[in-house]
């Protein structure tokens, strides 16, 4: 269960827009790089070949696409593409266009046989505010821990280990140890590295009684 960077049209340097006081706005840049088709054959090649059950992978409409393509070029199985919905997201503060209320999540089978999941014949929808940015996680891409338990819990049966190969802030392996599964995460930047740690031993505690190791 992974939310990569999105693809270089929604990554711009002023894709994060923030109304300040008063009149006017002001933007933020990503501290990452957009998804580049290099990156994504080869995490999806590493994914699929390690993988014995399901890969959800969040990613903007446009890019939906290209995961596909990418899990079926590594012999894999593409099921869906699902939806986020995001009733209180951004509002598109220029006025010219509708702004956008939701997200996708392609869903990819690494298995042999039939895929199964535990939503029987629930639809592909799902809806969660976003999270806010708070002292203790400044994240720019923060995913709501509500919807990361759901789809914990829809995707993954307890004791099953859940990788997350872009950690982020952790809100993966925050819902893996708090429902019962095992968790591996990886994540480049040592400051959200640290925050990851941080939020999974919170979660952990009182959980299991191995502690989460740190590994740099």
């Amino acid at each position: 269960i992974m939310d990569p960077p999105y693809e270089a049209s929604m990554h711009t340097a002023d894709r994060i827009v923030k109304a300040k006081g008063g009149w006017g706005t002001v933007t933020e840049a990503h501290s990452f790089e957009a998804m580049d088709e290099h990156t994504r054959s080869e995490i999806t090649r590493l994914v699929i070949n390690k993988i014995d059950g399901w890969t959800l992978i969040f990613c903007q409409s446009e890019g939906a696409y290209y995961w596909k393509n990418a899990i079926e070029t590594h012999g894999g199985k593409y099921r869906f593409t699902g939806v986020w919905v995001k009733p209180m997201s951004k509002p598109n503060l220029s006025g010219d266009s509708p702004g956008l209320g939701y997200e996708s999540i392609v869903g990819g089978w690494c298995s042999s046989g039939r895929s199964r999941w535990n939503g029987g014949g629930s639809p592909a929808v799902w809806t969660a505010n976003p999270e806010k940015r708070s002292v203790g996680n400044n994240h720019t891409s923060i995913k709501p821990q509500l919807l990361m338990v759901k789809l914990v819990e829809l995707f993954t049966d307890k004791n099953q280990i859940i990788l997350d190969a872009f950690m982020g802030s952790g809100s993966t392996g925050v819902a893996a140890v708090s429902t019962g599964r095992r968790f591996i995460g990886i994540e480049r930047d040592p400051d959200y590295f640290e925050i990851c740690c941080r939020r999974i031993e919170e979660a952990q505690s009182g959980i299991f009684a191995t502690p989460y190791v740190k590994v740099k």
